[in-house]
Order: C-alpha cells, then structure tokens, then sequence
C-alpha cells in the first residue's frame, strides 16, 4: 500500500534568505567591475585609477537598480 502524504507547497523564501542573497550580488557585482576598472587601468597604464571609479560607480548604479527592480516585484 502506497501512503500518500500531501506534498507542502513551497511558500515565499525566509525574508532573511532573500535579502542576503541581494546583499551577495550587490557585493559581487560591485567587486567585479571594480576589479574590471583595475585590471584595465593597469592593463593600459593609466596613472589615475579613473576606469577604476568609472567601473566601480557603473557597478554600484547596476546593484541599485537591480535591487529596486527585485524589490518592485514582490
């Protein structure tokens, strides 16, 4: 005989999850393009980091809007 359980329905994730995973791709996303901004600054020998806090401002912009935009939708 086969016991059937009903199966339970997967609710909304634990807030708490949720908003550490945005803080982990706010980090990353931010950590990459500045990383992106160094490595090209070096890569074309500038002597102002100015790629460095173009790439770093870009990221902290596409954090923000992906953040707002995650928030809009639940």
């Amino acid at each position: 005989m086969i016991d059937k359980k009903p199966k339970k329905k997967s609710g909304p994730p634990n807030a708490v999850l949720r908003y550490s995973g945005l803080a982990f791709t706010m980090a990353i996303t931010i950590g990459g393009a500045v990383w992106l901004g160094r490595y090209l600054d070096e890569k074309i020998q500038n002597t102002t980091p100015w790629l460095t806090i173009l790439f770093a401002l870009i990221g902290v912009f596409a954090a923000i809007y992906y953040v707002i935009k995650d928030l809009m939708k639940s």
